[in-house]
């Protein structure tokens, strides 16, 4: 026992020395990673891609022409930065001309305004200026070619209820496509141009308003047809329709005094001017016509027959026989006056030689219409 205790205590010491010997170790510090921060992530808003296919139509176009898109084929989009293709004003390349009216309500007694006035009304500068309504559309276009309406008398409803509203305040105009004219409407000449007679000339008439197209380049779709105006003369017949005439008594003296053609002379040109002018003639034309006497009285009527050069001059295509003279000088009178038509080859109704006659309708067609 003691000997091994000897032999392990010698190991011990001996261990102790060469622990004692040995060099220290030194710890190698760890080196210190330098962190490379990282680019932040930048979020990129996204921006609108024009579709090849997309189509926009400004708030601008009138309804009419819009309707045509649906037959295009193409997918419209409400926003504008979308679409590859839009319509809208356009004053340098036009597609279109669209003609609109100035309007008030039917038994309005002014007849034309200027341009001036009409544009004095939409600035502003008219304090006592009708009310001028239009449809929003209408007041997009406008705005377009004229700026912000400065009135108040400016104002905007759906185009359905336009008429109601002017008929309402009587003193008022509105601005409409010329396709929404109906027989309530009056249409106002601008600068002696309306849309409602042959004479009309575009170029000379404040109201039309150009569209046309615009597309991203490059243009990747071939822009439709659109239709190039809302106007067709082509497809217009303008009929005018004259009420009673009677040309007796002191008409027919001032045409003694001044001539036959004496009461065309401020209306001759909206007569002249029409497709089909309708004329209600009660009175017969008669040889032994006495001359007229201006002064009223129960004297029956009757024309002298070198009268019929004033329905001639004016150009009447269609005489109405129902007035309450015409018998005033008998049969004879009245046959007469249907040979003298016949003549002429102007065509009568509501009256005639016989009851077959009398009772005869006349169709006219002018333009397909």
């Amino acid at each position: 026992m003691k000997k091994t205790h000897h032999i392990f205590t010698t190991f011990f010491i001996i261990s102790i020395l060469l622990s004692a010997c040995t060099a220290p170790q030194v710890a190698t510090p760890i080196a210190e990673r330098t962190l490379t921060p990282r680019p932040p992530t930048i979020t990129k808003t996204p921006t609108a891609t024009p579709n090849p296919n997309y189509l926009w139509i400004s708030d601008a176009v009138p309804d009419a022409l819009r309707n045509e898109s649906f037959d295009w084929g193409l997918p419209l989009t409400a926003d504008e930065d979308m679409a590859v293709l839009r319509l809208d004003v356009n004053e340098s390349e036009p597609e279109a001309e669209w003609v609109y009216a100035l309007v008030a309500p039917f038994p309005t007694i002014m007849d034309e305004v200027t341009s001036e006035a009409l544009r004095a009304t939409w600035e502003g500068e008219v304090s006592d200026a009708p009310a001028l309504w239009v449809a929003e559309e209408t007041r997009s276009a406008l705005t377009a070619l004229w700026g912000q309406p400065g009135s108040k008398r400016v104002r905007t409803a759906e185009s359905h209820n336009l008429l109601n509203l002017a008929w309402e305040e009587r003193d008022s105009w509105a601005i409409i496509p010329f396709e929404e004219i109906e027989p309530r409407w009056k249409v106002l000449s601008i600068d002696g141009q309306s849309p409602m007679h042959n004479d009309f000339v575009a170029e000379d008439y404040l109201l039309i308003i150009p569209f046309g197209w615009d597309c991203e380049s490059p243009c990747t779709v071939e822009p439709p047809e659109i239709s190039s105006t809302n106007r067709d003369p082509e497809k217009l017949t303008v009929l005018v329709m004259t009420g009673v005439t009677a040309m007796v008594r002191a008409t027919a003296y001032k045409m003694e005094m001044e001539g036959i053609t004496y009461p065309a002379r401020d209306i001759g040109h909206w007569l002249q001017n029409a497709d089909i002018t309708h004329i209600s003639n009660e009175v017969p034309f008669f040889e032994d016509c006495p001359y007229p006497n201006p002064n009223p009285g129960m004297q029956p009527f009757c024309s002298n027959p070198d009268y019929i050069e004033l329905l001639e001059y004016v150009g009447a295509d269609l005489v109405e026989l129902t007035g309450n003279h015409f018998q005033d000088q008998g049969s004879l009178a009245t046959l007469f006056t249907l040979d003298m038509y016949n003549e002429r080859g102007i065509p009568y109704y509501g009256g005639g030689k016989d009851l077959a006659d009398a009772q005869k309708a006349i169709t006219l067609e002018h333009n397909g219409n």
